[in-house]
């Protein structure tokens, strides 16, 4: 199972397990020129004795000098090594103000929030963040906090005592929102030291706590690396921005889709992601992308086109497209996990079933639901009132409808109604699973998880 960890190893064996970056110890103090150093070790001074009652506000700025210092260094390093994408990290504080664009109405307000900007933008910030200490006055919030769609990593800052959970939390919630993300790290921050958070689909590891010394600033170099690294690896092919105060994606696959997101999961685990929209011809689209264990699970856009590869059955959704958008991530320990990122694009809608007309169409739609449940060598196995939707209209392109739509007796057919339409449109495969041609059965195994999935839905039947 996913899981989440609090290490007991060493320091630098639990870095290289919490940031995945390997980096020689003098190479990391080589980045840094000695004006740099100094200025580091001032801050690390700063933080560890913000003053009188060390409130919490007394570490907010040293703490984002030092993590945009960070920055810089590391933007200058990576353009050395390779060709950048015009891509720089600036930690904004955020103090207390809600993410804009909050989908799935989690409220998170870290204290310092990552996300992409340019240099010039980082230098200019930089100087105001330094002109605030300089003069003692409170730092500005800065207005350009991000959007969930945005956040690259959540910091945190806290008085004294540990901010675990909270940070934790944060990381699962930017990772549920950032969808073209592999992995988040988090960072939380006190007076007497700091920890780290990592999280993807297959596990979460949270570090030991960093007490503050005049050698560890490395360790934070490192961190804000690995925020780069993830930008850097991120999905190119989704995009999020604001509209008002929507949060809104592009999504560029066999056709680009604007869609906006209503669900997804926290990970450790599948971190099913959904989103609705057009393509540009204003054809409704759903999009699900979910992190699947290749090891015990069909994609839903495999178990789709198993279900229609005989002809269009009436009733069922129909995809547009699917894919694999990368390589799995994979983690050991007691129980192996392999998870790789599929997308599927359904052209498929439908209503609620309270939006039946009367006691008879409700019937009729459950007539046409039974006949479905034979899904052409696919068990659905997720039978429920949300998978289960009246009205169902289909939006696809020429090449889709070319394909003839299998003979199935529903309903309409069967009462001899001129121009028949099948009433129900099932949806949601995703915990569906094949049954082999030969046996009739699916794989050894599963027929736990088939109980365990089916039976909290027997009311609905």
């Amino acid at each position: 199972m996913p899981t989440t960890e609090e290490s007991d190893l060493g320091e630098e064996q639990m870095l290289e397990k919490v940031l995945d970056i390997e980096i020689a110890e003098e190479y990391l103090s080589a980045l840094l020129t000695d004006d740099e150093v100094q200025m580091v070790l001032k801050l690390h001074t700063k933080i560890m004795n913000p003053g009188k009652g060390e409130r919490e506000v007394d570490v907010y700025c040293p703490t984002a000098i030092l993590l945009n210092t960070l920055s810089l260094v590391s933007y200058k390093y990576l353009s050395q090594k390779s060709t950048p994408d015009d891509t720089a990290i600036v930690f904004l504080l955020n103090l207390e103000c809600p993410l804009r664009g909050d989908v799935f109405d989690t409220q998170i307000k870290p204290d310092i929030v990552a996300k992409r900007s340019t240099l010039n933008f980082i230098e200019s910030y930089l100087k105001q963040l330094k002109q605030s200490v300089k003069d003692g006055v409170p730092p500005k919030v800065c207005s350009e906090r991000p959007s969930h769609g945005e956040l690259s990593s959540p910091v945190e800052v806290k008085e004294i005592t540990s901010a675990r959970s909270q940070e934790l939390h944060y990381c699962r919630v930017t990772k549920a929102a950032r969808v073209d993300m592999r992995r988040v790290f988090g960072l939380s921050v006190t007076s007497q030291g700091y920890h780290l958070t990592r999280i993807d689909a297959c596990s979460a590891i949270v570090s030991s706590t960093y007490q503050w010394n005049n050698q560890n600033f490395n360790n934070l170099l490192r961190y804000v690396l690995a925020v780069y690294r993830s930008e850097s690896e991120r999905d190119k092919s989704l995009f999020a921005y604001v509209q008002g105060t929507e949060q809104v994606w592009t999504i560029d696959l066999k056709e680009k889709l604007t869609v906006r997101p209503f669900y997804s999961t926290y990970p450790p685990g599948r971190t099913t992601w959904v989103a609705a929209g057009f393509n540009h011809r204003a054809e409704h689209r759903l999009v699900k992308i979910a992190n699947i264990n290749v090891n015990v699970r069909s994609s839903e856009g495999a178990l789709y086109a198993k279900a229609h590869s005989k002809g269009w059955i009436p009733g069922l959704a129909r995809v547009v497209q699917s894919d694999v958008l990368n390589t799995p991530l994979v983690t050991g320990g007691e129980v192996s996990i392999s998870r790789q990122k599929c997308a599927v694009v359904l052209g498929s809608i439908g209503e609620p079933l309270n939006n039946c007309g009367s006691v008879l169409e409700f019937l009729k739609v459950m007539y046409d639901a039974l006949q479905k449940m034979a899904l052409n060598d696919v068990m659905h196995r997720d039978v429920s009132w949300s998978n289960v939707l009246c009205h169902p209209q289909h939006h696809y392109d020429v090449d889709n409808q070319l394909r003839p739509e299998k003979d199935v007796p529903y309903i309409d057919k069967i009462l001899g109604i001129t121009n028949p339409r099948c009433k129900v449109l099932i949806t949601d495969l995703d915990h569906g699973e094949m049954i082999d041609d030969s046996t009739g059965a699916t794989k050894p195994g599963r027929i736990v998880r088939t109980v365990c999935i089916f039976l909290p839905s027997l009311h609905f039947l």
